[in-house]
């Protein structure tokens, strides 16, 4: 009778990229988010300051009816809050 026991052994790689850091969180730029607005638009409303399109790694919307904006660096996203007071968006 064969062994219905078997093993199996696996071998786990992992894929990521050693060079490749994520975010933290002092590089998010979080604003109210209006409902029939998209993420869209509130970058390209940043980008009017920041003029710098590479800076904006994502964009998302998270909990409570915010808009999450990450920026790549944490000085860009410290610009972003003094420089950025409101963001009109005309439709």
């Amino acid at each position: 009778m064969a062994d219905k026991s078997a093993k199996f052994i696996v071998s786990v790689k992992d894929y990521r990229d050693p060079s490749e850091s994520y975010p933290r969180n002092d590089q998010a730029v979080v604003f109210e988010a209006a409902r029939d607005l998209k993420i869209e638009d509130y970058v390209i409303q940043m980008n009017e300051y920041i003029q710098d399109p590479k800076s904006f790694i994502q964009g998302s919307r998270i909990s409570g009816d915010r808009t999450c904006v990450v920026m790549a660096t944490a000085a860009q996203a410290t610009k972003s809050v003094e420089e950025v007071k409101t963001i009109n968006v005309n439709n």
